[in-house]
């Protein structure tokens, strides 16, 4: 997932053109394979790779903890969202207030979905209650997310600033 997660990510921010961006996150958004007769051709492969890897997943787990897939799948759908409007901003040379960037920047951090996927490894001691706590965006989960993105965009601000 962090593979796929980071693949797209630098979809959204070094390979795609905003109008392939959208496109992009339409077809994650429709998640079926026809979809892809909507993209590019270079994007095709990292499509139907992302749709693969999570029927590998629905496919490895029990008939009861099928319903994990989900979960994830909302997960990675709604990443795609925030890619997608910090792409706009940059396509736009927009600069969003502090709030509204924490705000974007900290549900593209990663973080909420891997509070999930995180879920699926834990086998039958996670249970549906759980994956809904996760998915709710608990403060926990919000405030890890911050931190790391903050963490994260502190060097590079710093090797941005002018000299």
């Amino acid at each position: 997932m962090i593979a796929l997660s980071s693949l797209m990510d630098d979809t959204y921010d070094v390979r795609a053109t905003l109008e392939e961006c959208v496109k992009f996150d339409e077809a994650i958004q429709r998640w079926d394979e026809s979809a892809v007769s909507i993209l590019p051709k270079y994007l095709h492969m990292l499509y139907l790779k992302t749709l693969g890897t999570f029927h590998e997943f629905e496919d490895a787990l029990e008939p009861n903890e099928k319903y994990r897939v989900s979960y994830v799948q909302k997960a990675y759908m709604l990443l795609s969202k925030y890619y997608l409007q910090q792409a706009k901003w940059s396509n736009e040379n927009y600069v969003p207030s502090f709030k509204d960037q924490v705000d974007v920047s900290t549900m593209s951090s990663g973080a909420p979905m891997l509070a999930v996927v995180t879920l699926m490894a834990a086998g039958d001691k996670a249970t549906k209650e759980a994956f809904e706590w996760a998915s709710s965006m608990p403060d926990m989960v919000h405030a890890g997310g911050e931190i790391g993105r903050l963490l994260n965009d502190i060097p590079t601000y710093k090797v941005q600033l002018p000299i």
